[in-house]
Protein backbone atom coordinates (compact mmCIF):
# COMPACT_ATOMS: atom_id res chain seq x y z
CA UNK A 1 0.00 0.00 0.00
CA UNK A 2 1.51 3.61 -1.00
CA UNK A 3 1.96 5.82 1.99
CA UNK A 4 1.42 9.70 1.83
CA UNK A 5 -1.93 9.20 -0.06
CA UNK A 6 -3.13 12.84 1.99
CA UNK A 7 -6.19 11.04 3.25
CA UNK A 8 -7.74 10.93 -0.24
CA UNK A 9 -8.78 7.14 0.04
CA UNK A 10 -11.45 5.49 2.09
CA UNK A 11 -10.27 2.31 0.53
CA UNK A 12 -7.94 1.00 -2.09
CA UNK A 13 -7.99 -2.14 -4.49
CA UNK A 14 -6.77 -4.69 -7.17
CA UNK A 15 -2.97 -2.99 -7.47
CA UNK A 16 -1.48 -3.64 -11.12
CA UNK A 17 2.67 -3.40 -11.12
CA UNK A 18 4.72 -3.31 -13.80
CA UNK A 19 8.01 -2.49 -13.50
CA UNK A 20 9.72 0.15 -16.27
CA UNK A 21 13.50 0.52 -16.91
CA UNK A 22 14.68 0.58 -13.35
CA UNK A 23 11.32 1.63 -11.53
CA UNK A 24 8.00 -0.16 -10.25
CA UNK A 25 4.81 1.43 -11.02
CA UNK A 26 1.79 0.42 -9.25
CA UNK A 27 -1.48 1.89 -10.30
CA UNK A 28 -4.13 1.57 -7.45
CA UNK A 29 -8.33 2.04 -7.68
CA UNK A 30 -9.55 4.24 -4.71
CA UNK A 31 -12.99 5.91 -3.02
CA UNK A 32 -12.27 8.87 -2.84
CA UNK A 33 -12.71 10.70 0.92
CA UNK A 34 -14.14 13.89 -0.85
CA UNK A 35 -16.49 11.80 -2.84
CA UNK A 36 -19.91 14.96 -3.74
CA UNK A 37 -21.79 12.14 -5.46
CA UNK A 38 -24.59 10.72 -3.33
CA UNK A 39 -25.55 7.15 -2.28
CA UNK A 40 -22.33 5.37 -3.96
CA UNK A 41 -21.85 1.91 -2.37
CA UNK A 42 -18.92 1.54 -0.20
CA UNK A 43 -16.28 0.04 -2.75
CA UNK A 44 -12.95 0.56 -3.50
CA UNK A 45 -13.85 2.23 -7.32
CA UNK A 46 -13.74 5.45 -8.36
CA UNK A 47 -10.42 6.98 -8.79
CA UNK A 48 -6.89 5.71 -10.15
CA UNK A 49 -3.69 6.54 -8.15
CA UNK A 50 -0.70 6.05 -9.11
CA UNK A 51 2.10 4.80 -6.93
CA UNK A 52 6.20 4.31 -7.80
CA UNK A 53 8.72 1.68 -6.19
CA UNK A 54 12.74 1.05 -6.91
CA UNK A 55 12.60 -1.67 -4.96
CA UNK A 56 8.90 -3.08 -4.90
CA UNK A 57 8.69 -2.97 -1.10
CA UNK A 58 8.54 0.86 -0.15
CA UNK A 59 6.10 2.87 -2.98
CA UNK A 60 5.62 6.78 -3.10
CA UNK A 61 2.40 7.65 -4.49
CA UNK A 62 2.39 10.00 -7.01
CA UNK A 63 -1.03 11.15 -7.10
CA UNK A 64 -4.57 11.20 -9.15
CA UNK A 65 -4.45 9.84 -12.86
CA UNK A 66 -8.14 9.57 -13.11
CA UNK A 67 -10.99 10.26 -10.65
CA UNK A 68 -14.85 10.70 -11.21
CA UNK A 69 -16.25 13.80 -13.44
CA UNK A 70 -18.50 15.53 -10.89
CA UNK A 71 -19.38 18.74 -13.26
CA UNK A 72 -21.56 16.56 -15.96
CA UNK A 73 -24.41 14.57 -16.45
CA UNK A 74 -23.02 11.58 -16.77
CA UNK A 75 -21.09 11.93 -13.58
CA UNK A 76 -22.65 8.26 -12.58
CA UNK A 77 -20.92 6.30 -15.24
CA UNK A 78 -17.61 7.74 -13.94
CA UNK A 79 -18.21 7.05 -10.31
CA UNK A 80 -16.76 3.30 -10.67
CA UNK A 81 -13.99 3.34 -12.55
CA UNK A 82 -11.34 0.53 -11.68
CA UNK A 83 -8.44 -1.47 -12.94
CA UNK A 84 -8.43 -4.70 -14.85
CA UNK A 85 -5.28 -6.26 -16.14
Amino acid sequence: RPEDTDGEFISLGSPVVHRYADQWCMWFHGRSTRSTIERLPPISTGRIGLAVSDDGLNWKYQGLILSENIEDWWCFDSAHVGLGD
